[in-house]
């Protein structure tokens, strides 16, 4: 089987005109050629399937809902108030509508953040390949060990299911620097060294603030949700290169959002990585 388009792209780059993708029966992928003939043609363009990296399903039931353009902490204060005001009808709903939306746009596989075990339903029943990041969240450091437990708790509900056709894969990350303990950052490195790390950083300058002078709007995020930062002592740097060091080299990471990193930062945690 063969098909062709008005456009080929391999995912490194534009093919020349006049090639048709080989296709065996059940869809692989074998070849590229220059011999059309016979070749089912698709106006549009061909490419590999996309995928979204940073994805939260779980909150779907929440599109809408968080006026845009406030900044990173109005964003994170909302979310408690409405991520527990719908029923599970409709989160469900949300959920399977927003996986029909990625799959109808190109996207065959998610890196899917979890703090529940909501998504089990959907990765068992799209045809999306997942990797469900279990979110870990704790900065208090004594209770380091009850919030990964919480996780593991989570990842065995996910290693569970069956592995499909599709990829099902698991990895219990932190959620921020700043909602994450040195202590807790050590019990998610040691719990799997060679496990992929998913983490959003950097995401306004509130962080690098945060970590480098215990100033800034963190502050009255951590305050608002009753967590006790008066035992914190700031590093006087930026957050990417303070809890880079706390991660085994051993890791695969997805650094997420990245709006204050510096090229300086960017390349020293490649090399560390």
């Amino acid at each position: 089987m063969k098909i062709t388009a008005d456009r080929i792209h391999d995912g490194f780059g534009w093919l020349p005109q006049g090639l048709a993708i080989e296709l065996t029966d059940d869809g692989t992928v074998v070849g590229i050629t220059a011999d059309c003939e016979g070749a089912e043609r698709y106006h549009g363009v061909l490419a590999p399937g996309f995928v979204n990296a940073h994805c939260h399903i779980e909150l779907s039931h929440m599109k809408g809902m968080i006026p845009e353009r406030t900044g990173l902490i109005p964003f994170l204060q909302s979310v408690p108030q409405y991520r527990n005001t719908f029923s599970d009808d409709d989160k469900r709903t949300a959920r399977h509508a927003a996986v029909a939306a990625m799959e109808a746009a190109g996207i065959v596989a998610v890196g899917d953040i979890a703090n529940t075990t909501d998504t089990l339903d959907v990765r068992a029943e799209s045809r999306l390949h997942f990797a469900t990041f279990i979110e870990t969240i704790g900065f208090n450091p004594a209770r380091a060990e009850t919030a990964i437990g919480y996780s593991i708790e989570n990842l065995r509900c996910f290693e569970a299911q069956q592995y499909l056709p599709r990829v099902l894969a698991q990895h219990i990350v932190p959620h921020a620097p700043y909602s994450v303990s040195r202590e807790l950052f050590g019990l998610i490195d040691n719990f799997n060294p060679t496990g992929i790390i998913s983490i959003h950083n950097q995401e306004s300058d509130q962080e690098n603030l945060f970590y480098g002078r215990k100033t800034g709007k963190i502050l009255d995020l951590l305050a608002g949700i009753g967590i006790d930062y008066s035992g914190f002592t700031p590093y006087g740097k930026s957050t990417l290169p303070v809890f880079s060091e706390w991660l085994s080299p051993t890791h695969r990471v997805v650094l997420v959002h990245n709006s204050v990193t510096t090229i300086t930062e960017a390349i020293a945690a490649e090399g560390r990585f």
